[in-house]
């Protein structure tokens, strides 16, 4: 069932961090202060697809979010940002656990005056500063006016043929990004991929916040799909 990346629980999920690393040591990373500072956190939360119905109320900016552990090594970061999504999540968690592999995905439904976009970002972290993406692949719509930009080698299971569309909206789209995710070894779509255990991180809040409930902060994107 179609839940993140666009589907039911929006805008929760938009953007979806995924760890290729099991679901205890991203905990430990947040617990044991390898992220700088030791956060607030709640554990035993309900199982995946309830435990999504936590990061509400949503805000501006991300206050919370939750670490859900899934199949085959991999665990999912999902956050409360109002606006879709924060994609730089996972940025210190993959900082605190060098040689593991980030996959960084976005699916925006058509929302507000012309805006969509799908996209795709995968990196392994060596411990290295700076660290840059190894693939990027963006095919995104402001106002309307759609823009196609990759970089990196092409993975192995990609379709490069595709990128060749005159629409770019066809070049990648969100038929495409599942498929590629599962060739990773994310079952994006599947609940029993997001079948483990289930926590959520509350972090440091400064200064004013915009607070929205998710039916508000769907009015407030002017979500169209």
């Amino acid at each position: 069932m179609q839940r993140l990346l666009g589907g039911s629980a929006s805008p929760a999920g938009w953007w979806v961090s995924y760890l290729e690393v099991p679901f205890e040591r991203v905990v430990d990373a947040v617990w044991r202060g390898t992220v700088r500072r030791r956060r607030p956190w709640q554990q035993a939360l309900p199982r995946y697809p309830d435990c999504l119905e936590t990061v509400e109320p949503f805000t501006v900016p991300i206050t919370r979010y939750l670490i859900i552990g899934c199949d085959g090594n991999w665990t999912a970061l999902v956050d409360n940002n109002a606006l879709g999504g924060e994609p730089s999540v996972a940025g210190p968690l993959e900082a605190a656990i060098p040689g593991v592999c980030r996959v960084t995905a976005l699916h925006a439904p058509r929302h507000g005056p012309g805006h969509a976009g799908t996209q795709l970002r995968v990196s392994w972290h060596d411990g290295t500063p700076l660290q840059p993406y190894r693939r990027e692949l963006c095919a995104d719509c402001a106002d309307g006016r759609w823009s196609w930009y990759e970089h990196g080698t092409p993975m192995p299971f990609e379709r490069p043929e595709l990128y060749e569309a005159r629409m770019i909206k066809r070049r990648f789209n969100r038929d495409i990004l599942v498929e590629y995710l599962a060739a990773m070894g994310i079952r994006a779509d599947d609940d029993a991929f997001y079948g483990g255990p289930v926590a959520m991180v509350d972090l440091p809040r400064f200064g004013r916040e915009v607070v929205r409930s998710r039916a508000e902060a769907l009015a407030w994107l002017e979500v169209h799909d």
